[in-house]
């Protein structure tokens, strides 16, 4: 009979622990993903789209904040409506922004990087706490 994931003494000690180390996480989310056999490419996948670096979470972000800055921007218009008052359309609907252009080479960067990454615990290692905490359990 196979142990329960919670017996596993790593396993255990990572719930157990208030504040687990970096190491904690690394070893308790690899040891969790061999245990139920999850893919590798999988994981991967998760993860790049919880941490917003895939092409689909980027993507879907960067709309998000187009959204949201065209809202402002009307919401500000509609609060101090004057006749010197207009609405540039080409910066609500513009996507080449410098931080924009730079975020997206960020994520593809890192995506590259981690994608050639074959081992599970090097992989988690590439992460932050704050990252992996991110992941979730």
């Amino acid at each position: 009979m196979r142990m329960s994931l919670e017996n596993i003494p790593e396993i255990n000690k990572y719930l157990k622990e208030k504040d687990p180390s970096h190491d904690e996480i690394i070893k308790a989310y690899s040891i969790r993903d061999e245990y139920y056999g999850i893919n590798f490419e999988d994981v991967k996948n998760q993860v790049f789209d919880k941490l917003g670096i895939s092409k689909k979470s980027l993507d879907k972000n960067l709309m998000y904040e187009s959204r949201q800055n065209a809202i402002n921007m009307i919401d500000a218009y509609m609060k101090n409506k004057q006749e010197t008052n207009i609405i540039d359309l080409s910066e609500i609907f513009s996507n080449n922004t410098e931080d924009r252009i730079e975020r997206i080479a960020r994520a593809k960067e890192r995506r590259e990087r981690l994608e050639s990454i074959d081992n599970i615990k090097e992989f988690y290692s590439e992460f932050s706490i704050d990252e992996l905490s991110t992941l979730g359990w």
